[in-house]
């Protein structure tokens, strides 16, 4: 007879009862620590110690009492501090010098380094193994970073991880021994090494920095055993950090901006120049909107392109194939200036595509010449890292094309009575040296005739040589000469605007 509820057990069942239900809770128990045991380690790092990713500084005060944290690295515009340190943290009985880097779009970063003088290096490795271990429930399973060499080796550490061991016998050696074949010597430096991260295989770039990588959590593990003039040092470093997928660029209406530097009456000419040489713009002018990334910090433009994708597809109505050469400066007195020449045949006329595609293309040079103001827009973070859009209008036309007039009249520079106010670095004049002269160790002189225009810039030419420079020592020069600025006023208190000048520029390999 079963028994029903209210009825009375006997005291050698109930005694039975109280055993069973007792062995229940044993094995409960058991089966809850082996589970807690065998649980599945973290997927992406939280944290080292008592430091969590994420923490702010009042978190870091009180994750570690006793301990002085100091803010630095102060943001250029708003002044937040973007990274703190503080010493003797303890972790695993260890104490470590820490720095917490905390930037835009969630970027975060835990540095821990602890650093002591080992008896040797199998004292080093085995405090390394005890803070792995200490860390590795928060940093989840590492792995060997990039390739193994011959004598490196993969050893199991932690409860879930593998490293990279590397042992050489002197310090000057670069290749690796493996522990059996070590007998007993001491190596003068031993490290281990393990990350988070996928093989740098499946990387696109294996080169880059870890942080410029977006929406990625990693953790690494480093030891470095070194010994030298018989002092022994053990360093360990983690590291544990963050970085979001960062959101849609920002953008902005050119009305917005206001240009800090827009192309010169010289940059305009040189393009339109060079444009001419084989597309003829009609009377009207062309309008193209470029869409450009602008620095928040300093204004400038870059990764310029057509602002719509169909835009690339569209032909401009109104273009024509240039087939006689521009002449670049007129003047009643012909022998005080190099001619172009007899033309030679004509080119075949370009399709309208690649009539579109050489005015496409001068335009995105000629966003690419503006800088603008950020200070002036309003509410704008110029901390951010991030780059705001724009849609720069570019206006080009035949006016932009002006001539080089009464060059017998021009004097040398030395003679002009005023200098050059603005020239540019000697990096941007390496870049425009022409390749194919740099490959065939070529040098020259090129002189120009050089007008200064409303805008202190200066509208040149090629003046008369014997021999003449090579086409694209010519072209360089011209280009070279736009990013010139004349001084407002010359020596005799009057305008250098109209002056016009003979300008020497050698190319010189050094």
């Amino acid at each position: 007879m079963l028994p029903t509820i209210g009825s009375k057990l006997s005291p050698t069942k109930s005694l039975l009862a109280v055993a069973a239900s007792m062995l229940r809770t044993l094995l409960l128990g058991a089966s809850l620590l082996a589970t807690a045991s065998f649980a599945a380690p973290p997927q992406a790092p939280t944290g080292l110690g008592p430091l969590r990713i994420g923490m702010s500084l009042e978190e870091l005060r009180a994750a570690t009492p006793g301990v002085e944290w100091t803010a630095g690295r102060p943001l250029k515009y708003s002044q937040k501090p973007t990274e703190f340190t503080a010493s003797g943290v303890l972790l695993a009985e260890r104490r470590f010098v820490v720095k917490v880097s905390s930037r835009h779009h969630g970027f975060y970063s835990l540095e821990l380094d602890h650093a002591y003088a080992a008896p040797d290096a199998d004292d080093c490795e085995q405090t390394a193994r005890a803070v792995f271990a200490f860390v590795e429930p928060q940093t989840g399973p590492m792995r060997p970073p990039g390739e193994m060499i011959r004598g490196e080796e993969r050893e199991a550490m932690g409860a879930w991880s593998t490293v990279k061991l590397s042992q050489v016998l002197k310090e000057e050696e670069f290749k690796p021994i493996s522990r059996a074949k070590l007998k007993g010597r001491k190596p003068a430096r031993r490290w281990l090494r393990a990350t988070t991260l996928e093989s740098a295989a499946n990387r696109t770039n294996p080169f880059i920095e870890l942080e410029t990588i977006p929406g990625h959590a990693e953790a690494t593990f480093a030891m470095d055993y070194r010994r030298r003039d018989n002092e022994d040092t053990c360093h360990i470093r983690l590291v544990a950090q963050r970085a979001l997928n960062p959101p849609p660029l920002q953008q902005l209406p050119a009305t917005a901006l206001t240009a800090a530097q827009a192309p010169s009456i010289s940059r305009r000419h040189f393009e339109q120049s060079r444009l001419a040489v084989s597309v003829l713009l009609p009377a009207s002018g062309v309008d193209v909107n470029v869409q450009c990334r602008v620095e928040r910090d300093y204004g400038r433009t870059r990764d310029c392109r057509l602002s719509e994708l169909g835009d690339r597809q569209k032909t401009i109505p109104g273009l024509a194939s240039s087939v006689t050469y521009v002449t670049l400066i007129s003047t009643p007195n012909n022998n005080a200036i190099i001619t172009n020449g007899p033309p030679p045949p004509p080119p075949p006329p370009l399709t309208p595509e690649a009539l579109t595609a050489k005015v496409h293309s001068t335009a995105l040079r000629l966003a690419r010449a503006y800088q603008f103001d950020m200070a002036r827009v309003p509410n704008l973070d110029r901390d951010d890292p991030l780059p705001v859009l724009v849609d720069i209008p570019i206006r080009m036309a035949p006016t932009d094309l002006r001539e080089v007039k009464a060059t017998d009249q021009a004097v040398p520079l030395s003679q002009a009575g005023f200098r050059w106010a603005t020239r540019p670095p000697a990096s941007q004049l390496e870049q425009l040296y022409p390749k194919r002269a740099l490959r065939a160790a070529e040098q020259t002189n090129v002189a120009l005739v050089c007008e200064v225009q409303e805008d202190f810039s200066a509208v040149c030419a090629p003046a008369k040589q014997d021999p003449r420079p090579a086409p694209d020592f010519e072209w360089a020069a011209l280009e070279i000469l736009t990013y010139y600025r004349a001084e407002p006023m010359a020596k005799d208190g009057t305008t250098t605007v109209g002056r016009k000048i003979l300008q020497n520029l050698q190319f010189r390999l050094e």
